[in-house]
């Protein structure tokens, strides 16, 4: 059985937020803030949950991992703020732009695709 263009769409949206969720959690090695608490917690457990999601995103005909990265990508752009880590510039920038990408590619997942690619029958 042939997988239509929405199917394979979804499946790539999941393996880059599965990836993004992976580097976030690794961020704060690779970047040098895993000595900042606050910083590093956040990367640590918003990573492991947008990578989970992510995983999740594979089953088909389901949508709550849509729902919970769009959640958690949101979160993860606000979170240098709510959690005062936004002087520590890797930490942020780190968070904001996994957090844009996720959640731009969850809207995408839930609103797009298919739904605006309206597919003509005769």
């Amino acid at each position: 059985m042939n997988k239509s263009s929405w199917e394979s769409s979804r499946e790539i949206i999941a393996a880059i937020q599965t990836i993004l969720g992976a580097v976030l959690f690794v961020a704060p090695w690779l970047l040098g803030f895993a000595a900042e608490g606050n910083a590093a917690w956040t990367a640590w457990i918003t990573g492991a949950v947008i990578a989970v999601f992510g995983l999740a995103s594979f089953a088909d005909d389901i949508t709550w991992p849509a729902w919970g990265n769009l959640i958690v990508g949101a979160w993860a752009v606000a979170a240098p703020w709510l959690v005062q880590f936004a002087g520590i510039d890797p930490a942020m920038w780190s968070h904001v732009a996994v957090g844009l990408i996720v959640a731009v590619s969850s809207i995408w997942e839930l609103f797009g695709g298919e739904n605006l690619n309206p597919r003509v029958t005769a």
